[in-house]
This record gives structure tokens, C-alpha cells and sequence, in this order.
């Protein structure tokens, strides 16, 4: 697993592939809030989706690691925050694409259970009685 190291205002962090933990706090911050993929097809526009959003903050929260409480997020620079993100979509971009499909499959009514599992005993079921 690939790891980004970062120095923030004198502070180490690191960075690497998400975590179940920060899987869930991730999904917990943007629960609620209106997220088009389609419409975040740029750096550009994802940055200002997380200041429109105010999230910014608690993002770099969840994927930092590290003391996050001993910097001021304030004083973070351009690039850095630049850096991070793009790390971040870097490492996790695979995940991302899943959950982008999955999350559209899902609220376009075309996923109704995707365990696979339960779709082969529904068929043994089927092919049993049927």
C-alpha cells in the first residue's frame, strides 16, 4: 500500500489508502449533503464543492493521520491542500469509482441487493420449488 507523507506546520502526517473506519466517518460526512459525481468532473470544481459544503475542515480530518488538532487547518496552504487532495482521489480513486457506481445504480433503482450470495439462494430456492 502506497503512503503520502506530509509535514504541516512543523506536524508529520501520512496518508494512504482509506480505512473501514475512515470509510465510515467519510460516508457520515457527506450523508445528507446533495453529492453529483457527474458534476465534479474537475479538481477544480471538487475543491469548491468542499468549501461550499464546509467540509473542508473535517475532511482533511478523516484522511489525514495524525494529530490533526495540533495544526491550525486555516493556516494550510493552497498547494499543500492541493497536494492532499489530489493524493487523496489518487489513492482512493478506485473506491470512489465503485461507490460512484454503486451509489448510481442504487438511486436510479437498478441495485436492489447487491449481495451475491443471496441472489444464489434466491435461484437455488427458485430452481427447488419451481
Amino acid at each position: 500500500m502506497k503512503e503520502k507523507k506530509y509535514t504541516i506546520q512543523g506536524k508529520k502526517f501520512t496518508m494512504g489508502e482509506m480505512t473501514l473506519g475512515q470509510d465510515k466517518k467519510l460516508l457520515q460526512l457527506f450523508k445528507g449533503r446533495e453529492l453529483n459525481f457527474e458534476e465534479l468532473d474537475s479538481f477544480r470544481k471538487i475543491i469548491d464543492y468542499l468549501f461550499e459544503e464546509e467540509i473542508v475542515d473535517d475532511l482533511l480530518g478523516v484522511i489525514l493521520r495524525g494529530d490533526i488538532e495540533s495544526i491550525d487547518i486555516e493556516e494550510i496552504t493552497n498547494s499543500q491542500l492541493e497536494e492532499i487532495i489530489s493524493d487523496f482521489l489518487s489513492l482512493n480513486g478506485e473506491w470512489i469509482s465503485k461507490l460512484n457506481s454503486l451509489l448510481t445504480s442504487f438511486l436510479n433503482g437498478n441495485l436492489t441487493d447487491h449481495s451475491p450470495n443471496l441472489k444464489r439462494k434466491q435461484s437455488r430456492v427458485k430452481s427447488m420449488t419451481g
